[in-house]
């Protein structure tokens, strides 16, 4: 299994990705794609496009397979196939437990 995480420079809140195999691609030095295969899981936190960058909450998802695109450091775009499953738990609402996979 892998397991991937990200520090949002927020106490105790990072984003997580893990599954049976995860693939990372990169061009000239930077990310550009993330392929996780079987049992994929992530945890995410939702921020408002405002100035703030407000948190709304912690997203959890489960599913077969996981692919992200990035471009500048930032997610492009992120798809989950096969039997996916998802919650969003409001911040104010979230477990400490739950922020972990």
């Amino acid at each position: 299994y892998a397991l991937a995480i990200q520090d949002r420079e927020m106490t105790g809140q990072y984003n997580q990705i893990s599954g049976r195999d995860l693939k990372a691609f990169f061009a000239e030095g930077e990310l550009r794609h993330v392929l996780v295969e079987g049992n994929a899981e992530s945890l995410y936190y939702l921020v408002e496009e405002d100035s703030a960058h407000t948190v709304i909450g912690l997203n959890k998802t489960e599913s077969a397979y996981l692919s992200m695109d990035f471009l500048d450091d930032e997610l492009q775009k992120l798809k989950l196939w096969s039997s996916t499953k998802a919650v969003t738990t409001p911040l104010s609402q979230l477990k400490q437990e739950e922020s972990k996979l």
